[in-house]
């Protein structure tokens, strides 16, 4: 799996696919995509969520999981990528 390589991400070296979870320890989803804003994260697999995730709400990374200092609910949806 490749390595977020955007500026704002670069301290945190997550990889797509790392499981997400919230600052209650709630399962968020798995990392989607990266932008140069924020990075994606998806839950589900027949109609997907797409949240949208700055870079500011990481709280850490532990190999296993990122770790968000927000609650999932806080997160917003994720607007699709432009064509």
């Amino acid at each position: 799996m490749r390595a977020l390589d955007e500026h704002r991400a670069e301290r945190w070296r997550f990889t797509l696919g790392a499981e997400v979870r919230d600052v209650r320890g709630v399962r968020v989803g798995d990392v989607a995509d990266a932008r140069s804003t924020h990075f994606v994260v998806e839950d589900g697999l027949l109609n997907p969520t797409a949240y949208a995730v700055p870079y500011d709400a990481v709280e850490t990374f532990d190999h296993a999981a990122v770790w968000l200092a927000v609650a999932k609910g806080m997160l917003r949806t994720a607007e699709p990528e432009p064509d």
